[in-house]
């Protein structure tokens, strides 16, 4: 399936989706808390702590996850993730952690 919710998965997405087996479940939780902005390039980082609220995590990492408005473009498990946040002014980063789900 190319969407989900009111996101449209790019065929980038849905092999590297596929191949680093993040399944569908995962993002029907996770995409709620992502907002969508007018920025070219949009970066949600998703951390251990709100995966492990959720019962999703894979060991102790980071799930990242790269759209642009409601296109979906790749997602990746990422150890360490400061790296992707070299803060290009085009691109807005936006960081999921266990405060931001609401009780």
């Amino acid at each position: 399936m190319n969407k989900i919710l009111e996101f449209i998965k790019s065929n980038h997405f849905m092999l590297r989706q596929w191949d680093r087996k993040i399944e569908d479940k995962i993002l029907y939780k996770i995409l709620p808390h992502a907002k969508s902005t007018n920025y070219e390039k949009e970066v949600v980082i998703v951390k251990p702590n709100f995966l492990k609220k959720l019962n999703l995590i894979k060991d102790n990492h980071s799930l990242v996850l790269i759209k642009k408005k409601r296109l979906l473009l790749t997602i990746f498990w990422c150890k360490n993730y400061s790296c992707y946040l070299n803060k290009d002014k085009d691109t807005y980063y936006q960081e999921l952690d266990h405060k931001s789900l609401k009780k």
